[in-house]
């Protein structure tokens, strides 16, 4: 049944997907994104980060040229000098931007904190995602992927009114 379920579902269901975002995208575009996954098999978690919208300028994580995501909201310098260096090393380092919302999660990552937080071992439970994310980032098992096209934060009833007024225009 295994096997049954694997060649329906994964590769008859799942190409009528792959092939219809290859329509709608073009292969040249969506194409690219199988190149990514042995880039994500390797991590516990990808996560897509833009650019920094005008409310959050500074971003939520380093994205490293080698695609690995860096939490540096957590590092201060006593020193105004330390700071100055450090941030002169995260800007050749990488790049601050924002979380997009959409990530891949592996299910070892969860599994990994279901074993190690008796907490979270019951039938109810219930934890946040961000912590489980920034232990795997010091460990360098976050993955990264700048999406540099349209993308905006709906994140609050103000945010969200005026994208309906855009699509409303742009219907119009």
């Amino acid at each position: 049944t295994g096997l049954a379920y694997v060649s329906v579902f994964s590769m008859l269901v799942g190409f009528i997907f792959w092939y219809r975002g290859l329509a709608m995208g073009g292969i040249a575009s969506v194409g690219q994104l199988q190149l990514l996954q042995p880039f994500f098999a390797l991590a516990l978690a990808g996560l897509v980060l833009v650019d920094n919208p005008p409310h959050h300028p500074e971003g939520d994580f380093l994205l490293t040229p080698t695609g690995i995501v860096k939490d540096e909201a957590g590092a201060e310098s006593d020193e105004q000098d330390e700071k100055e260096e450090k941030d002169e090393q995260e800007e050749q380092a990488g790049t601050h931007l924002t979380f997009s919302g959409v990530s891949w999660l592996s299910p070892r990552l969860i599994r990994r904190a279901i074993a190690e937080t008796p907490a979270y071992q019951g039938p109810d439970s219930v934890f946040k995602l961000a912590p489980l994310l920034r232990e795997a980032m010091q460990h360098g098992e976050v993955r990264g992927l700048h999406h540099r096209g349209a993308w905006i934060d709906v994140g609050t009833p103000q945010r969200l009114a005026e994208l309906d007024e855009l699509l409303s225009h742009a219907r119009a």
